[in-house]
């Protein structure tokens, strides 16, 4: 099952619609700006987000992400993200949701 989460005020990341059968996040942020030693620029990740039936993040996983240290980076601040547990026939389930993070990375020197 997947869904699309509102962003919080301070990240741009998730789509803005809801629906009763949509992730909703009530704690979504990311960083500003990451600094990796590797990367320098504006990136759009392709991110899979594993949910769990409490709405917590239970794991994360990026498609093509530029380097691995800014994966973790952003993965570290997506595992302190919290979503209200998606309902099935009233009872809260385990969600797999596909999005996509913007984030900005400066090289570190």
């Amino acid at each position: 099952m997947s869904g699309r989460a509102p962003a919080a005020a301070d990240s741009q990341p998730l789509a803005k619609t809801t629906s009763a059968n949509t992730v909703q996040c009530i704690s979504c942020g990311l960083q500003s700006v990451y600094v990796d030693p590797k990367t320098n620029g504006r990136y759009t990740l392709k991110t899979t987000l594993i949910i769990d039936k409490n709405g917590l993040v239970n794991k994360v996983e990026f498609q093509d992400a530029p380097s691995d240290t800014l994966a973790d980076s952003i993965r570290r601040s997506i595992m302190q993200w919290i979503f209200l547990p998606l309902l099935k026939d009233g009872s809260p389930v385990d969600v797999k949701l596909n999005t996509v993070v913007n984030v900005v990375s400066v090289r570190a020197r």
